[in-house]
């Protein structure tokens, strides 16, 4: 297997975020699993799976825990791309809709201060504008192989999303 990275314009390019998290798969001490892929002109350069270190009481709580995590990266990603390059947009790609109607809300999740920090940090930077987060199918949730098994046709498919050659 191998990455084939595609050339692209180093003045008007974009960074993209893909996030997802399963939700208490592992049955010993049911904490779920974050998953992220940054991608830069459409090639991927960092991806992460970890462990959550809480236990999220919904998928919804699992998702914001894994996209807190993403965005900082990516924003830290941001911070050395654009010493080299003119990065352009910072897209975040979710596939959970409660989380993105969680973020546009903005009722306080005060009995869940853990989540609630996290969701405060996403809604500043989303608010000052420096990310654009959008919804994405969740058959095309590149993302989606880092949480859970896929059937071979699927998880070949996503891979080649990320323009991995097999």
């Amino acid at each position: 297997m191998k990455i084939n990275y595609k050339k692209c314009n180093l003045y008007d390019s974009d960074l993209s975020l893909y996030v997802d998290a399963d939700w208490g798969s592992n049955s010993n001490d049911r904490k779920s699993v974050s998953g992220y892929l940054i991608m830069f002109c459409n090639n991927p350069i960092l991806w992460c799976v970890n462990k959550q270190k809480c236990i999220a009481l919904s998928s919804t709580e699992a998702e914001i825990i894994a996209l807190s995590k993403g965005v900082q990266d990516l924003l830290w990603i941001k911070g050395i791309a654009s010493e080299i390059v003119c990065v352009k947009n910072l897209i975040v790609y979710e596939d959970n809709q409660s989380c993105i109607k969680c973020i546009a809300n903005e009722n306080n999740l005060g009995r869940m201060k853990h989540i609630d920090i996290k969701l405060k940090f996403i809604r500043d930077i989303v608010s000052r504008n420096k990310i654009k987060i959008e919804y994405i199918s969740t058959g095309n949730q590149i993302a989606d192989m880092l949480t859970k098994a896929l059937p071979k046709t699927k998880f070949c498919e996503l891979l080649k999303l990320c323009n991995f050659k097999i």
